[in-house]
């Protein structure tokens, strides 16, 4: 099969998980024989270029905070951005000529972009392992801009409270829709997805999506060679591992939403009772406001020789500390759809502590592969890592039943599988009614 996946982001370029299992599952079709080809944002490298099969020709519109809707000024580039973009993609769609096109990650993509994918010839799916694809059929807040609604489209559903701006708007907006511009978002025709969980089925059932016949298809991670496969070899933690000081590790991107504060609290606290330990917070800094607010606590806390942030580290330098490091600390406050950190860590052994909210009780098992903590609540998530530290076997069981969890459940190669053999099905049908 010819395969067009379309993703925001794609490595070496990413900001979490999403972009990173992308990178896995084009990798895993390509060993079973399929052509991928990626279109993706210049996020990271500031120009249109060529690398291989990935092509990264979009105008980059994430991280979104960076838009102020209520800026006039930035119409202009926007308009330019939404004509470039789908120029560009014709351009190259054309050249590829897909039997199938697989749609990721689109926060911050053009939602005009991905409305046009899907009348053309090619079949179109998507892949869901985030909120993205509901959030964006929900009503906005007036001033038309959210984490979840890209800047056009944001435009054109602000609610204008001048007379003048409406009807300026309506004027442009029948001018540029007769150019081939969309100026009005409509529900995006979901024929295919693949959702990386139930919760984020059901969350779009509740939504109104019509979604019934999709399919939850669970992220895994390649066991079959890399990195992965050798950390999933090696023997589970020991009863006898030396667990004094205590090293706690905290993997994710640095924003209240991930929760990291709750482990800077939970380590002033581990310090009042005399407890040796180290704790490292790995992640991508991006909220500034919030990693100050960060850094601050620890020097209040006088926690700066027991807590040190490594920003922007790359996969291989996690694994390191997965591998050396005694627990593994993930607070989550929002309902995370699905947990890459949780299955990297599992795969290593390293003990879980989780707050289980979301999609990753879809993953976790309370004392078999993890201990949970209510989210936000430091206090608790001290009382399991003395639990963990003074409970040898404890420690042993969950490194033993993270391993099992992986490999029984989350294997990439079971993924790809079902992602290929729904292609199949999809290709199948569009033939049957006629359909290239």
């Amino acid at each position: 099969m010819r395969i067009l996946v379309v993703s925001n982001l794609y490595p070496p370029y990413f900001m979490g998980g999403y972009e990173l299992i992308c990178c896995d599952v084009v990798q895993g079709l390509r060993k079973r024989g399929h052509e991928v080809t990626v279109f993706t944002s210049t996020y990271g490298v500031n120009k249109a270029l060529q690398d291989g099969a990935v092509y990264r020709i979009f105008s980059p519109r994430y991280p979104l905070r960076q838009y102020k809707m209520w800026k006039p000024l930035y119409f202009f580039p926007l308009l330019l951005a939404e004509r470039n973009d789908w120029k560009q993609f014709l351009r190259f769609y054309r050249k590829v000529c897909p039997d199938i096109v697989y749609i990721w990650n689109g926060l911050g993509l053009s939602y005009s972009l991905l409305l046009k994918i899907q009348n053309l010839d090619a079949p179109v799916a998507f892949y869901i392992s985030e909120h993205w694809l509901s959030k964006i059929h929900e009503e906005p807040a007036p001033e038309g801009f959210t984490l979840y609604l890209e800047p056009w489209i944001g435009f054109w559903k602000k609610r204008e409270r001048s007379l003048a701006m409406k009807a300026v708007k309506k004027v442009l907006g029948s001018l540029l829709s007769a150019c081939g511009f969309v100026v009005r978002f409509t529900p995006f025709p979901l024929k295919e997805v693949h959702y990386a969980c139930s919760m984020l089925k059901e969350d779009a059932l509740r939504t109104g999506l019509s979604v019934d016949n999709s399919k939850v298809i669970y992220s895994g991670l390649n066991l079959e060679d890399g990195p992965f496969s050798a950390l999933l070899a090696e023997p589970p933690r020991s009863t006898e591992d030396n667990l004094v000081p205590l090293k706690l590790l905290y993997v994710g991107n640095l924003l209240q939403a991930k929760g990291p504060h709750t482990v800077v609290e939970a380590c002033a606290l581990l310090k009042s009772k005399g407890i040796p330990f180290s704790a490292i917070i790995a992640g991508k800094k991006l909220d500034q406001q919030y990693y100050d607010m960060l850094t601050r606590r620890v020097e209040e806390e006088n926690l700066s020789s027991h807590v040190s942030f490594k920003l922007d580290l790359m996969r291989e330098d996690l694994i390191t500390y997965y591998k050396t490091y005694h627990i593994l600390i993930i607070p989550s406050i929002w309902r995370e759809p699905t947990g890459q950190v949780i299955l990297e860590g599992m795969t290593a052994g390293i003990p879980i502590l989780h707050t289980g909210v979301g999609g990753t009780r879809e993953i976790l098992e309370e004392g078999k592969n993890c201990l949970l903590f209510s989210p936000d609540n430091p206090r608790k998530l001290a009382e399991q890592i003395v639990r963990i530290a003074q409970d040898k076997n404890l420690y042993s069981q969950l490194s033993r039943g993270g391993k099992q969890t992986v490999q029984e459940r989350f294997n990439l190669a079971n993924m790809v599988i079902d992602i290929e053999e729904d292609f199949k099905r999809i290709l199948s049908c569009n033939k049957e009614a006629g359909v290239r």
